[in-house]
């Protein structure tokens, strides 16, 4: 495994399993990763690798803003969850202070039934909810007025994000039969309302009962929005020109699967799932004859996979992840659930799981390099009760 120097795009499409996407035909220098050569070495990663800092968010509790667990965005100043149960969309300040509902639940002109995603703009004047019932993504601005709703021409899969003021991308829902061309990276342009396809697939579908399908994702990173197509072996950064640029790919072998839907008992395909860009970091889980957790470390070029965790394992006692050495909290590993901008990324907290963990030898024993943070989070939790809001952990990357 090494950094590769300037190589022709041509090389790089060939990689892809059944696309005809529609990168920029520029060379650029990307990092190749061969998943075999990762798992030679197993090595664990120190939350103090990556992160500079942590900062902690204490969320406003009353009547008008009781947050359930819900999906969350977070900009410099403000903070923003769209729960599904009950439909709402909630602004909070960066300080944790609760502002207002944004919109309302409803199925009229401006409403929302189903928030299944939400995103702030740049200059967080804008916030954009998908709602899953009208399959629409619903723009307000920030003092809760409603701006537009627009039903793009491909269904929207789940998430929506702003590249731009202007510019939303999005993932189409897949198709249900074959398709050629099918599009799995779309650009929606706000104010002319023009759609574009930025990504293509030839789409094959296996009629299976009770299988599971490989996503596309989107991953933010300290560089901007990028885009890895299901079974697509390639990340490429979305520019703002609604070019696609290959950061990284990464070498599953030859066992991968034939079409974007298998069976349960056949789930045995290697694979890469999500993966994360940080600035100095790409972490990687997918199966390989199973499932493995891998880093790579750009200032290095060392590549490694993670061992099990034997003692205070993760939430749910996952057994992979990063060693929490800053402020005694679990591992943890950032599956799609983590929301990074800013070169940050975010964490709720409920209080009852923090009271929980606080209890346990895992936080009071650990090991850490400085007790800055558990104090400070240790005097949060012993300040609020099981049934407040959630406490926010910010991680500022190195």
């Amino acid at each position: 495994m090494k950094k590769s120097h300037l190589v022709p795009l041509f090389l790089i499409f060939s990689l892809l399993i059944g696309c005809n996407n529609t990168p920029n035909s520029e060379s650029a220098e990307i990092i190749h990763l061969d998943i075999a050569s990762g798992l030679k070495t197993k090595k664990h990663l120190l939350l103090s690798e990556i992160v500079d800092s942590i900062e902690y968010i204490k969320l406003e509790t009353n009547k008008d803003c009781v947050l359930p667990r819900a999906y969350r965005v977070f900009g410099q100043k403000y903070l923003v969850f769209a729960s599904r149960t009950p439909a709402k969309v909630l602004l909070f300040s960066r300080q944790g202070e609760f502002i207002r509902q944004i919109g309302n639940a409803g199925q009229g002109p401006g409403e929302y039934s189903q928030p299944n995603h939400v995103d702030l703009s740049p200059d967080e004047d804008k916030i954009v909810i998908v709602d899953g019932r009208s399959d629409s993504a619903i723009e307000y601005d920030i003092n809760g007025n409603h701006l537009q709703t627009y039903k793009p021409l491909a269904s929207i899969h789940q998430e929506v994000y702003y590249l731009d003021q202007e510019t939303l991308v999005y993932i189409p829902s897949r198709p249900y039969s074959d398709s050629l061309n099918c599009p799995r990276l779309m650009a929606l342009n706000l104010e002319t309302k023009e759609e574009k396809p930025l990504y293509t697939i030839d789409f094959k579908f296996a009629n299976e009962r009770n299988g599971i399908y490989i996503d596309p994702n989107f991953i933010r990173s300290s560089t901007g929005l990028l885009f890895k197509a299901s079974l697509g072996d390639t990340c490429y950064q979305i520019n703002k020109d609604l070019s696609l640029i290959p950061k990284f790919s990464i070498d599953v072998g030859e066992n991968t699967a034939p079409a974007y839907k298998v069976r349960m008992e056949d789930y045995h395909y290697d694979h890469v799932g999500y993966t994360f860009d940080l600035p100095n970091h790409i972490l990687i889980i997918g199966s390989y004859g199973e499932r493995f957790h891998q880093v790579f470390d750009k200032r290095t070029d060392e590549y490694y996979t993670l061992p099990a965790i034997k003692k205070c394992k993760g939430s749910g006692g996952y057994s992979y992840g990063i060693i929490n050495d800053l402020d005694g909290l679990s591992p943890f590993w950032p599956f799609y659930t983590l929301y990074s901008r800013d070169n940050s990324f975010m964490e709720v907290h409920q209080i009852v799981d923090l009271e929980e963990w606080c209890a346990t030898d895992c936080f009071t024993d650990s090991e850490l390099i400085t007790e800055k943070y558990r104090t400070q989070l240790r005097t949060l939790v012993e300040q609020s009760d099981i049934y407040d809001n959630p406490i926010i952990r910010i991680c500022h990357l190195k």
